[in-house]
């Protein structure tokens, strides 16, 4: 992996994606507390939703008690628009409760589902912020770490996925529990469930199961709904609705190189994989984009302590227009392998920094259940479809004695395409001894501005499950100014003449400006040109007939910026006229005309020169073309035998005239 070179067209958006001006370092705030650190064992679940009146609700893993956190629960503040409310002190469910997921529900209102001993706590009130929580239980032994988004009308509909636990399957290091996703919609604000099953094609003939944490919503757009799950043990997988939930379609974005695949079982390859950190967003248009994080992998029957690589990195992008990956053993491999399906900051987003500069990295980290050195991405997009995505990376130089802390990364890009600076969102002075994991994105956001929760140690890894370094954690909220404010785009330009005569052709010179220039797209439509529209930068057009017309350019940057000139009555076309020595009328050059579709040229009286003629179709579009250097009495035949009927246009060029003259093909 190449890491320290961003493709030309990345440096240029610089300027675009997080200007680090008078709003650097980002606004940031400490809105709770916990002693319990494991806030998931796979991936987040959605945690913080900012509102469009400008409130933000959070919720989080809870526990002060430890080492046992008898009062494990779920701690939630809000944010009115101005202030956020005091820490909490008790949880808002009135049992234990682990892994909540929170967002919006109804007109006004919010919604946090979180798992409870024997199922799942479902708690709603219709004014976010205020009132008492109205508590449900929805009952099930073995049912774990739920995920909930809510679609329809003033988010009406609550769509629900949580893992049902197999009881038979024994834990290990590498799986501490595994078990079914299933699936459950209510439209009457949980009162009933019209569906509630297991998802078909991630079911027991497909998967051995999935690990507790190892799959995730995106924010539902209209009636498409999806999540994506997965992890270094099964396949990573897309599972997309266009009705809602009444049917789904299954992607395998990267292929598992080992089936069924159960650890510690057999002998394997080391494979290059998901390392359980998955997210998933759905653009204005309902596409899926994902990002997941890396780890290498092997199974091994001589052990069952050590799975992973340590020292494994990399962010990946994904979108639904891109080819999925295969299950070759490199084909996630990061650093450059042959058989690497990855292309450096086009798919390959994100990786651990060089930050001293002396072209190796200097770091020792301690892992997570997620054993990536970069992990826990999230990914969102806003209503311009611009993207951004942020992960917890081991940073260098920012060390106690002998471990790296963890930082919040993040990188934004206008298109997917291209993908603009690393930013280290904690390197404000605050978090020199900081270790920062858990980022949670809310999954709106506005044209100049992110959000997102996330968990701050004073300790790099985690107390739980490795006691005794218990330490308490501050929740933290943050807002980061991403310094990509629309950027203004000018459609501009000219041509070389703009009166001329039937037949001639016109040079347009675009004076279009805008910022980046490589990502300048054009759109020129020609009323009465041949042809009639053109996304070229500086097209040439040929008119064939008398009249007065306007030309129109489009210039835009992705979908942030656009802008259209429109020259009315900007081309004259006269009629033909005197050209060299040779009247219009005397042009009787091209016979039989109408023809079945062979025409014979003459150029006898052109005497010695180079002749060029190209024939055109109504649209535009070259039929056939060529050039001739000519001799006395050359004639030359022109064959449109296996054109269709029609009218076609034949342009005839010397080194003193140029002229167009009608065909007809005619059987």
């Amino acid at each position: 992996m190449k890491k320290f070179t961003l493709l030309f067209a990345a440096a240029l958006m610089a300027n675009l994606l997080y200007c680090q001006n008078e709003d650097w370092p980002p606004d940031e705030e400490i809105i709770g507390t916990t002693w319990y650190d494991l806030q998931t064992w796979r991936t987040m679940q959605n945690r913080t939703f900012y509102y469009d009146d400008g409130t933000v609700g959070a919720v989080w893993n809870m526990g002060m008690d430890y080492p046992n956190f008898p009062d494990m629960g779920i701690g939630y503040n809000y944010f009115d628009g101005n202030n956020w409310g005091t820490y909490p002190g008790q949880s808002i469910v009135s049992g234990w409760a682990i892994n909540p997921s929170y967002t919006a529900f109804g007109e006004n209102g919010e919604i946090c589902v979180s798992q409870g001993n024997d199922g799942l706590y479902i708690s709603y009130r219709a004014e976010k912020g205020t009132c008492d929580w109205i508590e449900s239980y929805f009952p099930g032994t073995g049912f774990k770490h739920p995920v909930v988004v809510t679609s329809g009308v003033n988010h009406s509909v609550i769509q629900l996925l949580y893992l049902v636990a197999d009881d038979s399957f024994t834990p290990t290091n590498a799986q501490p529990s595994r078990g079914f996703i299933h699936y459950a919609r209510s439209q009457d604000g949980g009162q009933s469930w019209d569906i509630n099953t297991e998802i078909p094609g991630l079911g027991p003939d497909d998967y051995l199961g999935f690990t507790i944490g190892s799959y995730t919503w995106a924010e539902p757009k209209g009636d498409v709904i999806a999540f994506i799950a997965g992890d270094y043990l099964t396949d990573l997988i897309l599972m997309k609705s266009t009705d809602g939930g009444d049917t789904w379609q299954k992607t395998i974005i990267w292929e598992h190189p080992y089936p069924m695949f159960e650890i510690f079982t057999f002998d394997s390859d080391t494979f290059y994989c998901n390392d359980g950190g998955i997210s998933l967003a759905l653009d204005s248009d309902g596409m899926a984009h994902a990002a997941f994080t890396l780890s290498r992998v092997y199974s091994s029957t001589a052990q069952d302590t050590t799975w992973f690589e340590k020292q494994i990195d990399g962010v990946v992008y994904w979108n639904e227009d891109r080819d999925t990956f295969s299950n070759n053993i490199n084909a996630l491999n990061p650093y450059g392998h042959p058989d690497s399906e990855l292309i450096e900051d086009y798919n390959l987003i994100g990786w651990v920094q060089d930050i001293n500069g002396n072209g190796q990295l200097e770091i020792n980290c301690t892992t997570y259940p997620t054993p990536g050195m970069c992990t826990m991405p999230q990914i969102v997009l806003n209503e311009w479809n611009h993207i951004i995505v942020v992960w917890s990376a081991v940073t260098e130089t920012y060390v106690n004695d002998t471990t790296n802390y963890r930082h919040i990364w993040s990188r934004g890009s206008l298109d997917g395409d291209y993908w603009g600076n690393f930013i280290d969102l904690n390197q404000d002075l605050i978090f020199v001894f900081s270790e920062c994991v858990y980022p949670d994105l809310t999954p709106n956001f506005d044209s100049d501005e992110f959000y997102l929760t996330f968990q701050e140690d004073s300790q790099p890894g985690l107390g739980f499950p490795n006691p005794p370094y218990y330490t308490e954690n501050n929740i933290r909220f943050m807002s980061v100014y991403t310094g990509w404010n629309p950027t203004t785009v000018i459609a501009d330009f000219t041509a070389d003449t703009t009166v001329i005569h039937e037949g001639d052709t016109v040079h347009f010179i675009n004076l279009s400006s805008g910022y980046p220039p490589n990502m300048i797209n054009y759109s020129w439509t020609f009323e009465g040109g041949i042809p009639q529209t053109s996304n070229d930068t500086n097209p040439e057009v040929v008119y064939l007939n008398e009249g007065i017309f306007d030309v129109e350019l489009t210039a835009n940057i992705s979908t942030i910026a656009f802008n259209t000139k429109t020259e009315e009555n900007y081309i004259t076309v006269l009629p033909a006229v005197n050209i060299g020595n040779y009247k219009k009328a005397d042009r009787n050059i091209i016979y039989p005309n109408p023809s079945y579709g062979k025409f014979i040229l003459d150029l006898s009286s052109y005497g010695y020169q180079t002749v060029e003629y190209i024939v055109y179709n109504l649209l535009g579009t070259v039929v056939t073309e060529k050039s001739i250097s000519v001799e006395k009495d050359l004639k030359q035949t022109i064959n449109l035998s296996n054109r269709a009927e029609g009218i076609y246009f034949i342009n005839i060029k010397t080194s003193n005239d140029s002229y167009t003259l009608k065909l007809v093909v005619q059987r």
